[in-house]
């Protein structure tokens, strides 16, 4: 249990901002799951306890509930009804973060997740506040990352549209179409089932669209939070991460630089294994890195500091 253990923090340690987003849910969901089995073991029905946890930390539709639960526009992004929402939300985060954690810094990660999940929220309140369809129908709780998601989902496609995704029985198809496809569901879905939850998709949608198309202008709405956040974490870090980004700066830069005949054979050795861990870090992640070959990445960065 205790390698388990072990193994979990160093996963959320080495990992980018998609991956701990990740961890967090699934960590949050589990531990609300596990609180519940003494509460039902001791008799206490759990539609009280569920009941609770929708009225203090989902977002409620009705505007005149929400300012006296603000905290709720947070919460609501990190935790889900059950399982299969759990799943879904989870498997398009990590599969659609990576691919953005590749197109922009790391540090942008967090903010466009929390961003889009406000913006989903504040899209489903004010729907629920001004369409004659949803009037009379009470206080209607949303919850989940949906929107949070779909946000990462979106900017991935305004990032790289043309990004080929294989798609099972179909083959590869472009981001761009893939995404068009989610967005179209979700407004047509909107008469039928769940509409609270399709209208914080396209939200969360509009944020990631609007976000991308804002740095390209170069408007950084979110630099003000990442250099809070960056401020926060270089405070706990005692040693300096290196991302992938980084270190393919790292090896372009060191490329064209001559040594002496004495510790060419040397440099040439360091440098193509610098190259395989490059190519590794490139096709599985930072997180499938041994710590002996992270420990010869710092050591390297550290040499060109």
């Amino acid at each position: 249990m205790s390698t388990i253990w072990q193994d979990l923090k160093k996963g959320y340690a080495y990992g980018n901002t998609t991956i701990k987003l990740l961890y967090i849910n699934v960590i949050l969901y589990f531990s609300i799951q596990l609180f519940i089995v003494p509460l039902f073991l001791m008799g206490i029905k759990i539609e009280y306890f569920q009941q609770l946890l929708s009225q203090y930390f989902y977002v409620p539709s009705s505007f005149s509930s929400f300012i006296f639960k603000p905290w709720t526009i947070f919460s609501y992004m990190f935790l889900h009804a059950n399982g299969w929402h759990l799943l879904f939300n989870m498997l398009v985060l990590y599969g659609f973060g990576r691919i953005t954690n590749d197109l922009i810094q790391d540090k942008k990660i967090l903010p466009l997740y929390l961003f889009s999940g406000i913006s989903g929220a504040l899209l489903f309140i004010l729907f629920y506040q001004i369409f004659p369809a949803f009037q009379g129908s009470g206080i209607v709780p949303l919850v989940g990352a949906s929107a949070s998601v779909m946000g990462i989902l979106v900017a991935a496609a305004t990032l790289s549209p043309k990004y080929q995704i294989s798609v099972i029985l179909i083959g590869p198809v472009s981001l761009q179409y893939i995404v068009f496809f989610f967005i179209l569901l979700d407004i047509i879905s909107v008469p039928f089932s769940n509409p609270g939850g399709h209208i914080a998709h396209l939200g969360g949608a509009l944020w990631g669209w609007s976000y991308i198309r804002m740095l390209r202008n170069g408007i950084n709405v979110s630099a003000p939070f990442e250099k809070i956040w960056e401020s926060i974490r270089s405070g706990k870090k005692k040693t300096k991460k290196i991302y992938p980004s980084q270190m393919q700066v790292y090896h372009r830069s060191t490329a064209n630089t001559t040594s002496s005949q004495t510790n060419q054979t040397d440099k040439k050795t360091k440098t193509n294994r610098l190259d395989l861990i490059l190519d590794k870090i490139n096709r599985s992640g930072m997180s499938s890195l041994t710590e002996e070959e992270r420990n010869f990445l710092e050591k390297k960065s550290k040499d060109v500091q």
